[in-house]
This record gives structure tokens, sequence and C-alpha cells, in this order.
């Protein structure tokens, strides 16, 4: 996590190391602080030793335990932090400040940029799939609006930068933004989905149609301001991070009546951290 700490009067940047984290199977954990800081030249190596260490010391008997989060939890932080230190061979600094201050934002909609007269459209990708040829539009419309570029948001959003303000009228009435629009439904926007049963075999379910339908179904029924984190795993991996959503769900299949049906287990109130 980003951090800062003083050195003689100035300001050093580097990060904070969290260690252990695992959202998946019946025991998920948040990664706990290991109280190291590294600037960005130790980053490597010491990810690297954390990496030994559990190479040489994590549990191997059965793969369901084969976790970082195991080997703390039979070791205890000061001892594994121990371990790292001698693999270093130096000791690491203690943990200093955190410089995360709040959640940066989806990036969705129409957001000035620095230089005047020029804005960047943020466009929501539903689930976060999108086609080929989808993806070439998007290049066409960069090219026309703006400077031939374009963006991808670590929520699989795309964004066209640099569009100049007096092209936004005629950007945003292109047809693909109509499928991927900057103004998306509150109940799409922050819906959180694996890669389902279409491209992965331990998905019980299809989890990005079943989205879309719930999605569908909650802007028929419901009308919100603000957007409400759904987040749906296909299986106990928890690709979807389903324990992290206001809402989250889980696939499943049920038997009802002598039928199988896909079903989903519901969890609710599950955040990351404090903000």
């Amino acid at each position: 996590m980003p951090a800062t700490r003083s050195e003689a009067g100035a300001e050093v940047a580097g990060f904070n190391v969290l260690v252990g984290g695992a959202l998946g199977g019946q025991q998920p954990e948040l990664a706990r602080p290991l109280d190291v800081f590294v600037q960005s030249d130790s980053v490597v190596p010491v990810a690297l030793a954390i990496l030994e260490v559990f190479r040489d010391h994590g549990p191997r008997e059965q793969r369901k335990k084969a976790r970082l989060k195991v080997l703390l939890g039979q070791w205890g932080l000061e001892r594994f932090r121990a371990a790292v230190e001698v693999r270093m061979g130096a000791p690491l600094e203690r943990a200093a400040e955190s410089a995360t201050r709040q959640h940066g934002g989806d990036h969705i909609g129409i957001s000035p940029q620095r230089q005047p007269g020029r804005s960047v459209v943020g466009c929501l990708v539903p689930v976060g799939r999108v086609s080929g040829d989808d993806l070439i539009e998007f290049g066409r419309l960069a090219a026309e609006y703006g400077t031939a570029e374009l963006r991808l948001t670590v929520q699989q959003n795309v964004l066209i930068p640099n569009v100049p303000d007096e092209f936004l009228g005629a950007l945003l009435a292109e047809p693909l933004l109509a499928t991927y629009s900057p103004k998306p439904s509150p109940w799409i926007r922050s819906m959180v989905t694996c890669t389902g049963n279409d491209y992965c075999h331990f998905s019980l379910i299809d989890t990005k149609a079943e989205a879309l339908k719930l999605a569908g179904a909650l802007e028929e029924r419901y009308e919100i301001d603000e957007p409400v984190r759904i987040q749906m795993s296909g299986c106990p991996h928890a690709c979807g991070q389903h324990r992290a959503g206001e809402i989250g769900l889980l696939g499943d299949r049920k038997r009802v009546d002598g039928e199988i049906l896909d079903a989903a287990d519901i969890f609710a109130d599950g955040c990351l951290g404090e903000d």
C-alpha cells in the first residue's frame, strides 16, 4: 500500500507491505500488515524474499493448505518477518505512514482534464466483457474524437482521453456508447463477476449472464441514486470477490422437485476496508 516517511526533512515515497490475503475458500482472510516499509527499488527483492520463505517453509501436504495465510497462522507475523529479514540479509524498515486516503472512483462519465478544453470519457463495460469488434470500434472512436488512445481501468472499463469539448456531443451520440454507456444504471455500474462457466470449469453458473439479468430486474423494480456493489462468484475460489460486496452472490446448484437448477448463496455487508 502507498506510504511515506520523512528522512532528513524530505518526504520519501514507498509502500507498506501486507501479506496473506485470500478471499477464496471457507476461511477467507484480509492481508495483514507485515510492519515493513519499502522504497520502489526494494519492492522486487522484498517480494522475492517473501515468496522464497513461503516456498521453503509453506505447507505442502494438502493442496488446499498450500497458502501463505496458513503459514502465517502457524508462525505468526513476527517470526515470518524475521525470516524475510534473514533472506534479505539486512534489517527491514518498519512501516511508515499510509498514503492511502480514499477510493479514487471508477472514472465513469465525462471528466475535465488538466488540459483546458479537453475531457476524458469513461465508458462502462457491463460485467467486464467486451467483444473484439467493439474494441476495434472503440479504437475508431478514439482516433476520430481523441488522440487514438484508449485506457483501461482496474474495473475493466474503457476510457477515451483527450476529447475536445466541442466533440463530446458527437461522441456521446455514437451507437457504441449506448451499450458501453458513460451514464449507466447504478445497478450495473458497480456489478462485479468472475468469468463464469463460459470459460472456467470451476464455475457452477453463468455469472456474466445472470448478473446482467439481475441488474435489469433490479433496475425495473427499484430506483436508486448511488451504485450498489453487487459481486458474484461462480465457485468458492471467489474470483468475483463475493465476500467483499455490499451484496455478494456465490454460485451453486440445487435440486428442486427433481430438477437441478442454478442458484446462489447470498452474502451481505462486505467490504475491504474502512472506506
